[in-house]
């Protein structure tokens, strides 16, 4: 994790932006994984719509492209993604609290109901909880 970020008026960052900028780039990680991931699936896809257009058995595509690893890999990698940006998301709406937002405010801003913001403060809770307790101390 960084140690000793400096905002720019000099003082460090609160565990909460620390912690919201390291699965910011988290996120940004999963989202390239992702691309990435969809890109391959595309191009298989085209292959596999190749093959039916042209009447040849469906199944030498679906071997020639590893259909059996590819898409619980792409499975994988959406759920990874989902996880990630969830998290995130909760990390940046504690930034906002932290800012002094009440969750009225995240809700209006982020376009939630009250209900959900009230239900992600509970699991920021939780998240903040789990952090402090796997921290070396």
């Amino acid at each position: 994790m960084r140690q000793n970020l400096i905002m720019a008026t000099g003082e460090s960052l609160s565990i909460v932006r620390e912690m919201a900028l390291v699965d910011s780039e988290n996120l940004v990680a999963a989202t390239e994984r992702l691309r990435s991931d969809l890109a391959h699936h595309s191009t298989l896809t085209q292959e596999i719509a190749q093959t039916v257009a042209t009447g040849a058995p469906i199944v030498d595509a679906l071997l020639a492209g590893q259909s059996s690893s590819w898409r619980p890999a792409l499975s994988d990698s959406i759920r990874n993604f989902e996880k990630i940006r969830h998290r995130t998301r909760l990390r940046l709406i504690a930034v906002a609290l932290e800012d002094g937002m009440t969750l009225l405010d995240v809700a209006r801003e982020w376009g939630i109901t009250r209900q959900l913001a009230t239900r992600y403060a509970r699991e920021i809770e939780d998240l903040e909880a789990a952090s402090a307790q796997s921290e070396p101390t």
